[in-house]
Parts: structure tokens; C-alpha cells; sequence
């Protein structure tokens, strides 16, 4: 069952009942479904200690729709360690070098029992969209990503 670890958390943890390794992804069963009401959702967070693992939860966050019934997963894609192809290319490893990295690698990643990721509800509100032919100026502007600074 979701459980907080602590009462002032804002989110419950979640453990895997199940695993599911495909070539695309592994898929962790969360062991329950749920109801959620009208006018709310479920969310489906990656843990902080995510980073410990060789693992990107594929569509993170991940909503739970009011209407869905089915029991709740999440799915992860088994990532090589940027850490270590960081190495590798920093000491200029050989083709060789790298082939043979990539073939004693074995990825950390989550075993059924363990937490694997993190869920909350939210309350939705409806929006009203309105085309225009234009929007008022602001300080930002157009800037993107990393446009307000390091």
C-alpha cells in the first residue's frame, strides 16, 4: 500500500509487487488500484534516491486519470551510467575499451519489494483558452530554457 514515511510528507511511497523486463523497459506493478474522484488525479513521481539507479522513469510524471481502473505500474528505461561514458571519453578509451565497459556492466536497478517511486492527488481545475493574435509583453519574453540564469 502507499505509505508516507513521515506525516508531513507531501507524497506516498510506492513498492513494486511485480517486475516486468521487456528490451524497451521494466515495468514495476504497484500491487493496487484505485478510484480517484472526479475532479482529481493521480501522480506518479520518480524517489529523490532514483539517481542511485541506472534508471529514467519513461514517462515521468505520469498522470492517473479519475476514469482508470487498472491496477497502477511504472515504467523505467535502463540507462548506461553517464558517469562512467564520462570517463571513458575523458581518458580517450579505445573502441576496445568501451565495448568491453559496456559488456561488465550489469545496470542497478529496482527489485520487487523495493520503493520505487512516489504518488500524490491533485485537484484539477478547468482553463478557458482563448485565441489571440497576440500576448502582452513580458520580462522574460520568449526565452526558454536557462534564459533567467545559471
Amino acid at each position: 500500500w502507499p505509505k508516507k514515511t513521515n506525516n508531513i510528507d507531501g507524497c506516498y511511497d510506492v513498492v513494486a509487487t511485480s517486475m516486468k523486463v521487456t528490451k524497451d523497459y521494466i515495468q514495476y506493478g504497484l500491487g493496487f488500484k484505485t478510484e480517484i474522484p472526479d475532479g482529481y488525479e493521480g501522480i506518479i513521481r520518480p524517489r529523490s534516491s532514483n539517481s542511485k539507479y541506472d534508471l529514467v522513469m519513461c514517462n515521468s510524471i505520469a498522470t492517473m486519470d479519475a476514469g482508470y481502473r487498472g491496477e497502477w505500474l511504472v515504467r523505467f528505461k535502463v540507462v548506461f551510467p553517464a558517469t562512467l561514458m564520462y570517463y571513458l571519453d575523458h581518458i580517450q578509451a579505445s573502441d576496445e575499451e568501451v565495448e568491453e565497459a559496456l559488456e561488465k556492466w550489469v545496470p542497478t536497478v529496482y527489485a520487487v519489494g523495493d520503493k520505487v517511486a512516489q504518488i500524490c492527488f491533485r485537484k484539477l481545475e478547468d482553463a478557458t483558452y482563448t485565441l489571440v493574435g497576440s500576448l502582452e509583453e513580458s520580462s522574460r519574453g520568449e526565452g526558454g530554457f536557462g534564459s533567467t540564469g545559471k
